[in-house]
């Protein structure tokens, strides 16, 4: 929708005119799992990238219901159990996970503020291939440069 072209993902993903329920927590993980950046506009995006975010909308939305809001991966779970993280932590991959490590690259997500202040939450990591660093709205974190793409996704 041209409307919806120009406004910047992190916000849009909010907007219930776009997408009904969707908060932090679902933009968060949608972001992270599409390698997008917040800031970013859907008039940036490549139609490939485009059919991710859309596909990764759904996907995540009806996983997040199906499992009464655990958005992360088995094998990122069971190693967050295994290293003690509540259920709080292991439930996402990004959101609510500040101080801990990202599953994808191991470095340790920080929680950041917005604006005056205002604490917005973790709300995910976008993986920016061409300058070789994860950056976000909340969490900001140190791309290892040594890790090749499919290993971070692993």
């Amino acid at each position: 929708l041209p409307a919806f072209r120009r406004r910047s993902l992190g916000s849009l993903l909010l907007d219930q005119g776009l997408v009904a329920g969707l908060g932090n927590y679902l933009r968060s993980e949608i972001l992270f799992f599409s390698q997008l950046h917040p800031k970013q506009r859907p008039s940036d995006l490549t139609s490939e990238q485009l059919a991710v975010l859309s596909s990764r909308i759904i996907d995540i939305t009806r996983t997040a219901y199906r499992t009464a809001g655990v958005t992360n991966q088995d094998a990122w779970i069971e190693q967050a159990v295994a290293s003690g993280e509540s259920r709080r932590q292991w439930r996402f991959s990004v959101f609510e996970r500040a101080g801990l490590s990202c599953h994808r690259c191991g470095y340790v997500i920080e929680r950041t503020t917005k604006g005056h202040g205002d604490s917005i939450g973790a709300l995910g990591v976008s993986h920016l291939l061409r300058r070789k660093f994860y950056t976000v709205i909340s969490i900001l974190m140190i791309h290892n440069p040594t890790k090749e793409l499919s290993e971070q996704s692993a």
